[in-house]
């Protein structure tokens, strides 16, 4: 099974297990089979976030990272 891991913005960590598998955009391989993976997303000045990715098939997962900082006007 294929994963296409898209956030936005680009350019976040991607972790499983606590260990990091490299920086997005990115394509990351599993079996296939009817489990679930944890997938972490980190990146600076943005709040960390987990999904929980079911391994039945390949697609594009699109997950939107928010800012940890508001900007005042």
């Amino acid at each position: 099974v294929q994963l296409m891991l898209v956030p936005i913005p680009t350019g976040a960590s991607v972790y499983v297990g606590g260990e990091r598998l490299g920086r997005t955009p990115m394509t990351i391989e599993r079996p296939q089979g009817d489990e679930s993976i944890v997938l972490g997303f980190r990146k600076r000045d943005h709040r960390s976030r987990r999904i929980t990715a079911k391994l039945a098939r390949s697609r594009t997962i699109k997950v939107e990272l928010e800012p940890e900082f508001e900007l005042i006007r």
